[in-house]
């Protein structure tokens, strides 16, 4: 079977491997050269790019956000037998990152799928819980807020996510642990809060897996962006459960495409 074949089969998954670099040179002429003749080939193959720079964009921006940081080692453990993230999508979901996506990034690469849902090296879920706040049945991982481009922006958006509500938010502090030892991986450290609180519910609404800024750029340059949000849930041993928040980011390019 040809490349092109392969393309006419899973357009998504032979452009995904264009972009990542896999695809060996002859077989990359080969599929440049059949997307005139493919309909909509050349808008699949720049979406594929842009999605493919927009991830590196927010990971370099996000990986730099204090979201993990190292643990201490004595803790009580709890085992973490939840879901893994969701896996990004070829096509119809551009985008799909989360106000804290560096954490369920983590938790893919470091731990892996299998790890999670029930492998011999499952991961422990460390929970460090503050003095003087109540243990929470629910908890949701949060993230810094994005900066507002303009006074403007800021000021529409300082209600639920400004930095004085997220600093008065009751923040827990959720660890987490390969139960190996000699696994690799350094242990991750998360902040949490009670999310059936009334503070929390408004703070998680006003999150954004990518900047506003972003977002008006590509509408200004024609695109239509559809954004939705959701949350992951990890459920723990201890019969708590973990909500990751996350954002699905649906681009849609303009009909005529110019090179």
């Amino acid at each position: 079977m040809t490349i092109v074949d392969e393309f006419r089969r899973d357009a998504g998954r032979v452009l995904d491997r264009l972009v990542d670099g896999e695809l060996a040179p002859v077989q990359r002429r080969e599929l440049l050269l059949a997307l005139d003749d493919e309909p909509g080939g050349w808008r699949m193959c720049a979406l594929a790019f842009v999605e493919s720079q927009t991830w590196r964009l927010e990971m370099t921006r996000l990986a730099s956000e204090p979201i993990l940081a190292s643990v201490h080692a004595a803790a009580p453990r709890v085992t973490l037998k939840g879901v893994a993230p969701p896996k990004r999508q070829a096509w119809g979901w551009f985008l799909a990152s989360a106000a804290s996506i560096a954490v369920a990034f983590a938790l893919g690469t470091q731990f892996g799928p299998t790890q999670i849902a029930g492998d011999p090296q499952r991961t422990d879920a460390i929970a460090q819980q503050s003095t003087d706040v109540p243990e929470p049945d629910i908890l949701a991982v949060g993230a810094e807020k994005h900066e507002a481009e303009s006074a403007e922006n800021a000021q529409a958006e300082s209600s639920p996510g400004d930095p004085a509500v997220d600093q008065a938010l009751p923040w827990q502090t959720l660890m987490l642990k390969p139960v190996d030892d000699s696994a690799a991986g350094t242990p991750i450290e998360l902040r949490v809060v009670d999310a059936a609180s009334d503070e929390a519910s408004s703070w998680l609404e006003a999150q954004a897996g990518i900047s506003n800024l972003l977002t008006q750029q590509l509408q200004r340059d024609g695109w239509e962006v559809r954004r939705t949000q959701d949350v992951v849930p990890i459920d723990l041993s201890d019969g708590r459960r973990v909500l990751v928040p996350i954002e699905q980011v649906d681009l849609h390019s303009p009909d005529v495409v110019t090179f």
